[in-house]
């Protein structure tokens, strides 16, 4: 079974719905028409880059995702991204790791990753960085699961649980990684059966 899920920039946007596919951890869109729409209309060229580059990557549009996550990423960085990251880059760097698994590229995209975590580690603990973090425990954590890792994985989404598990936080957030979890049990299980 999925669940829905609100658009990618929250309530009260005009974007697309989508669900998440419970075994393979993606964004389904609702109606794949209306976000081929949305994406074409002047919301998308106008909203944040992040909504436009999630919504090129779940309707499998890689090339263009691809391109627009790493001028992001490059932007973010002050355009060298080859040194170590400002926070600035952590957002934008998660985006592109995101893109590059749906790639297959899980390498680059666990290299990326691993440089977004050593820039967070760098930073003073805030509200910001804790949810910067769990989102890049969640994301490590799908591509470990596409890696055929579901103990690591499942570390992963333990370490975002705990992240999230506050009540200032968003519940949807803490309920997609609680279906992360569920869905590493799952292939931990499967894995050992």
């Amino acid at each position: 079974m999925s669940r829905a899920k609100g658009s990618v920039a929250g309530a009260g946007s005009a974007e697309p719905q989508y669900r998440i596919d419970p075994l393979t951890l993606r964004e389904v869109p609702a109606d794949r028409a209306a976000a081929e729409a949305w994406l074409a209309g002047p919301e998308a060229a106008s909203g944040p880059a992040a909504a436009r580059i999630a919504w090129l990557r779940i309707l499998g549009r890689l090339t263009e995702a691809e391109g627009e996550a790493r001028a992001s990423f490059a932007a973010a960085a002050a355009g060298d991204t080859l040194r170590d990251l400002p926070l600035a880059a952590v957002l934008p760097g998660i985006r592109l790791a995101q893109v590059l698994q749906r790639q297959g590229d899980l390498v680059q995209a666990l290299r990326l990753l691993a440089r977004v975590g050593e820039a967070l580690s760098r930073s003073a603990e805030s509200a910001a960085v804790l949810s910067a973090a769990a989102f890049l425990h969640q994301h490590r954590g799908k591509v470990l699961l596409d890696a055929g890792h579901p103990g690591w994985a499942l570390r992963e989404f333990r370490q975002a649980e705990r992240l999230r598990d506050k009540p200032e936080l968003p519940a949807d957030q803490l309920e997609s990684t609680r279906q992360a979890v569920s869905a590493a049990l799952r292939a931990l299980d499967k894995q050992q059966a």
